[in-house]
């Protein structure tokens, strides 16, 4: 009887051993996965915010990004419009005769014949017909002929052109299309035709490069001392 009993408070201990061994490590196993859902979801919030500030930093660089964008357009469209004057003064500086040019167009000389002189009108005759016929840029005897310049005989020795004394032969230089301007020069009964019935001595030859000087840009040509720009309204 008293070694059956010792056999069942043996057992009974040690299934009490087993029992609280088995609650210690399922309460351990329990302890653990709370400590680890608790890590778990501590590390989803972390990720999450994480994830929330590299959308804003993301968000800001996108604006960075654009607003970078419209400086450099803004560059870019201050270039193009600086570009666009440069072109701007430079066709109106040629226009305006003050820068020299060059280009393909016709050599004519003129020079009086034994009966009469080559005289101020029959210049202005001559380049009225080239600029009829689209000459760009004319000059004689290096003097660029623009909007201001007068040309006038003064004695039957010289003529004046801007101001200065211009003797023959006179050597005309036009910048425009060489075929069209001959054309209109040696036309029936245009200005070559009446220069030769005065018993001038008349040349035309064509070249591809001519070049024809600026005019003075010391105030003696082109004058607008008078003159005050007005405003657009």
């Amino acid at each position: 009887m008293i070694i059956n009993k010792i056999s069942r408070n043996t057992a009974i201990t040690i299934v009490c051993i087993l029992l609280g061994f088995m609650i210690a490590v399922q309460f351990k196993s329990i302890n653990n996965n709370r400590k680890l859902s608790a890590f778990q979801n501590k590390r989803e919030e972390e990720l999450k915010d994480e994830i929330i500030n590299l959308q804003n930093k993301n968000y800001n660089l996108e604006n960075r990004l654009k607003e970078l964008k419209g400086i450099n357009e803004q560059y870019e469209n201050v270039g193009n419009i600086e570009e666009d004057l440069k072109n701007r003064l430079i066709k109106t500086k040629m226009f305006a005769g003050t820068l020299p040019v060059s280009g393909s167009g016709l050599f004519i000389t003129l020079s009086s014949g034994t009966t009469f002189n080559v005289q101020g009108a029959d210049l202005l005759l001559l380049i009225n017909e080239l600029r009829a016929a689209d000459a760009q840029a004319i000059s004689i005897n290096d003097e660029r002929i623009v909007a201001m310049s007068e040309i006038r005989a003064v004695s039957n020795s010289y003529i004046m052109v801007n101001s200065n004394q211009i003797f023959e032969p006179y050597v005309i230089k036009a910048i425009g299309d060489p075929e069209k301007m001959e054309h209109s020069l040696k036309m029936i009964g245009g200005v070559i035709e009446g220069f030769i019935s005065y018993g001038f001595k008349v040349g035309v030859e064509k070249s591809s490069s001519i070049v024809t000087p600026a005019v003075r840009d010391d105030g003696t040509v082109i004058k607008t001392d008078l003159l005050t720009p007005v405003e657009a309204e």
